[in-house]
């Protein structure tokens, strides 16, 4: 009785209103789905590199990196890892401190292990660490030495299972009573080369901390674990200093440039050393941290003096100082192994 009263019982005597029907949203198909979340993947792209900053990077290794690009492509890389490749080197800051009176660039990096110059940045910290490591006198009768374990070539053999045998046949050299009781610690460097006629040969280069070991010795029982190869190398290591850019020059180069060339050995060295920890620790040295970045020693003072882009268009325009700027950014900073390093703050511990 009450409902039926008052504004209420008037509404319920009203004439209902057509109220439109909002059409309903189409549902977007797998492939439109798709393409938005490549779309939204490309916002964390980095930008893109200008002409002078890949100039600065790459030129000293251009022709190789248009056909180390291709081969990345031949494999089906992923379009984000082929956007950092191209990409390395963009968004170039150039800055200056007072305390190291240096200038150094701070830019994007695709730190891919097929580009030349990531390649030396990281061979330069792997110098660095395993210097420091080197100058740290052994305990007892213990020495420093340098030995190569390599591996005979198999026709037909895939790479991956050469490289997976060279690591499955060091770990059971670790086990021997020959290494053992005379070996404490080290690291390893993984190298591979390449060549048309015997195809890939990939060894390990160690630097090893311990007491005296016969090459005889060390053949013998690396041919009874291997079943068909013997060549070995043992040498004793003296300075510090050659021994860690000897040793670090293996990541630097990484594999020979005529792999390149051939489609086929290029798509089975990309794929084969996908994941593969290229420098490792065992015994005694693990836990040590090969490619541990130390900013302790690093100036606080650096500051911005303009993008690199930036100074590339006043020289371009006639600027002197920024001519002679370029000039000097370029000697500084290109790799140069047989250059003479002057010491820093930032580097003055490891001189």
């Amino acid at each position: 009785m009450l409902a039926s009263t008052g504004l209420y019982g008037q509404a319920l005597k009203l004439p209902r209103q057509h109220v439109p029907q909002m059409k309903r949203e189409r549902r977007p198909t797998k492939a439109e789905q798709y393409k938005d979340a490549q779309e939204r993947k490309y916002e964390y792209f980095v930008a893109p590199a200008d002409p002078d900053e890949t100039w600065f990077r790459h030129h000293n290794w251009e022709a190789r990196r248009q056909l180390v690009r291709k081969q990345l492509v031949n494999v089906n890389t992923s379009e984000f890892a082929l956007n950092r490749y191209d990409e390395c080197g963009g968004e170039c800051l150039v800055e200056w401190s007072d305390t190291e009176q240096r200038y150094r660039l701070r830019a994007n990096y695709c730190h891919c292990r097929h580009c030349a110059p990531c390649a030396r940045a990281k061979a330069t910290t792997l110098s660095k660490n395993l210097r420091e490591r080197l100058e740290q006198q052994p305990k007892g009768n213990d020495r420093y030495r340098f030995i190569t374990l390599t591996l005979k070539h198999r026709s037909g053999m895939p790479l991956r299972a050469m490289i997976d045998k060279l690591y499955k046949c060091f770990a059971t050299l670790r086990k021997t009573k020959l290494w053992k009781n005379s070996q404490r610690g080290g690291c390893t460097i993984f190298e591979n080369k390449w060549s048309a006629e015997s195809g890939f040969h990939p060894h390990l280069h160690i630097t090893a901390e311990g007491d005296w070991m016969r090459q005889e010795s060390l053949s013998k029982e690396w041919l009874e674990i291997t079943g068909d190869s013997f060549k070995v190398d043992i040498r004793s290591l003296k300075d510090a200093k050659d021994t860690a850019f000897y040793v670090s020059k293996y990541v630097t180069k990484g594999i020979n440039d005529e792999v390149w060339l051939n489609t086929g050995a290029a798509s089975e060295w990309i794929c084969a050393s996908k994941g593969l920890r290229i420098c490792a620790t065992y015994g005694t040295w693990r836990g040590f941290a090969l490619l541990k970045i130390d900013r302790s020693h690093e100036a606080k003072d650096w500051k911005p003096v303009a993008l690199l882009t930036q100074i590339a268009a006043r020289a371009k325009a006639g600027s002197l100082v920024d001519q002679e700027l370029l000039i000097h950014l370029h000697d500084s900073l290109t790799y140069d192994p047989h250059k003479r390093r002057i010491a820093t703050k930032s580097n003055e511990n490891t001189s």
